[in-house]
């Protein structure tokens, strides 16, 4: 509301100019269960557009592969991720870093011995729903659907026309079928809810 732009426009008015949240995962109760606090959706896309209407840049962290997750949670994370629209994402395998909670949770099921690995791109455990293999290709669609959609640019480049975005609009399905052809043929399904 009024108190929230107002506030916007003073940290904007010191210099506040990005802006990086943990979304993580669009299931609160996988968040819960990996001891993180959930953050409704409705309320990440209210900060996201007043971030928007200031120019100030923004960015969204998703971890995939929750012990809970399988290919349709993913896919709905990644639908999410493109559906907010945040000026950019990364994307993340779930890496249990010894010491944590998480660690000790997962130590069962870890098959990964090097350290250097536990790099949040490399599978490092036995997923119950997902080998290693879909993680990692789950990883690379996350990005593909983010970064190489039309309306990506549109919005990294703050374009405001309403044809522009219109016809952006008509692209992103372009491209997204387009994805989704390669994913089939890539493994046999695509990436979509």
């Amino acid at each position: 509301g009024v108190d929230r732009d107002r506030a916007m426009a003073i940290v904007y008015e010191a210099g506040f100019r990005a802006m990086s949240f943990g979304v993580e995962s669009t299931d609160p109760a996988t968040l819960k269960k990996s001891g993180r606090r959930p953050i409704p959706q409705a309320h990440q896309r209210e900060i996201l557009d007043h971030c928007r209407k200031r120019g100030i840049v923004t960015a969204a962290f998703y971890v995939l592969g929750f012990l809970q997750d399988d290919w349709n949670s993913i896919a709905a994370t990644i639908d999410y991720a493109t559906d907010l629209g945040s000026t950019f994402a990364q994307f993340k395998i779930l890496t249990p870093y010894p010491g944590t909670p998480m660690f000790k949770q997962l130590e069962p099921l870890l098959f990964e011995s090097d350290w250097e690995k536990f790099d949040g791109f490399s599978p490092t455990f036995n997923h119950p729903n997902l080998t290693a293999h879909e993680l990692k290709f789950l990883l690379g669609a996350a990005y593909r659907r983010f970064y190489m959609r039309p309306s990506y640019l549109a919005n990294f480049l703050k374009i405001q026309n309403t044809a522009i975005n219109e016809w952006v609009s008509r692209m992103d399905q372009r491209v997204n079928d387009r994805h989704a052809r390669t994913e089939i043929a890539d493994i046999s399904r695509p990436v979509a809810c």
